[in-house]
């Protein structure tokens, strides 16, 4: 068995394209395998109690890379047996993967490919989270 757990601001009943397409994804995987840390949402509670996996809701309204969350990252991730974590988005989230200690990796698409490649700073982060 491979647990993964999914790491994501963007996650229902949130709406939005994004939302739909992690839904979408997770929601085809054995739910045994999976788990998700995410935001606090209106509706939430309801809508975690019809998945038929975990759902993490995390306390910070938004999720940023720093210290704490990758703490908090790693112990859930050990607690539930995960091999590996998804992060999304690449960045800024994705900007923990390195420090996670663990396999990661991160999900990117549209803008996130296009408009890091073309600004030095964002060049820079984007390739660290993909080098990792």
């Amino acid at each position: 068995m491979r647990r993964h757990l999914l790491v994501t601001n963007d996650f229902p009943p949130k709406l939005g394209g994004i939302q739909n397409y992690l839904w979408e994804l997770w929601r085809r995987l054995p739910a045994d395998d999976v788990v998700v840390l995410t935001t606090p949402h209106r509706g939430a509670e309801e809508f975690d109690a019809r998945q038929p996996w975990r759902v993490v809701r995390d306390r910070d309204s938004v999720l940023l890379p720093h210290r704490g969350l990758a703490r908090r990252i790693r112990t859930l991730a050990h607690e539930v047996g995960a091999d590996l974590v998804v992060l999304d988005p690449a960045l800024p989230l994705g900007h923990l993967g390195p420090s996670l200690g663990m396999p990661y990796a991160v999900v990117i698409h549209g803008a996130e490919v296009t408009v890091p490649g073309r600004l030095p700073l964002s060049r820079l982060a984007i390739g660290r989270v993909l080098r990792g």
